[in-house]
């Protein structure tokens, strides 16, 4: 019985560690990291959460997942890390890997270590926007070092070409009309 009080004493005192919850927008931004699952899928951690989580408080399923991962250090386990070793395969490491390839540097290995417990200092001092922009930071480095390109990239390379072909069209309608337009004038007749 004393055993159980002092787990439930215990229970209370981390569930009530972080005075400030999260802000929703910085938690669903953490949640767009990518992660490789134990079955070896690669996906958001929106996703991965979404498959399994429930919300059964005030609290967002991204502010439950990030609260876990921080207060509870889940962050250790997490596969958030992409590497590409010399055959060309991309590999995701956790900050608790034993084992690193040895093609990692040693910037690399820092990185890996320490970025996800000072991720952990900065929601303890609810400091969101350090926080976020640790966020923006790894985003960038699983960009680059995964291969991977977001979606919002791609998307966005498009844009600019379907504008181009609009103008083109624009220009080729507006050229022809003016030169139907002289031709009629030409022989004395009108457009209307």
């Amino acid at each position: 019985m004393r055993r159980t009080l002092l787990i439930l004493l215990w229970t209370a005192m981390v569930s009530t560690a972080w005075a400030e919850p999260m802000p929703q927008a910085i938690a669903a931004h953490f949640c767009q990291l990518l992660v490789k699952t134990q079955e070896g899928r690669l996906m958001s951690l929106h996703a991965f959460i979404r498959q399994t989580a429930t919300i059964n408080d005030s609290l967002s399923v991204e502010q439950q997942f990030v609260d876990y991962v921080f207060q509870y250090g889940g962050w250790q386990s997490l596969r958030i890390f992409p590497h590409q070793q010399a055959d060309g395969t991309i590999i995701w490491l956790a900050p608790d890997d034993i084992d690193l390839p040895a093609t990692i540097s040693e910037e690399h290995r820092k990185y890996i270590s320490e970025v996800l417990p000072r991720m952990a200092t900065e929601v303890e001092a609810t400091n969101w926007a350090t926080f976020d922009e640790y966020t923006n930071r790894l985003l960038k480095y699983q960009r680059i070092f995964s291969a991977t390109a977001p979606v919002s990239q791609a998307e966005g390379s498009t844009i600019p070409i379907l504008i181009g072909i609009l103008y083109l069209i624009f220009l080729a309608t507006s050229f022809n009309y003016h030169k139907v337009t002289r031709a009629f004038e030409s022989k004395g007749m009108t457009v209307s």
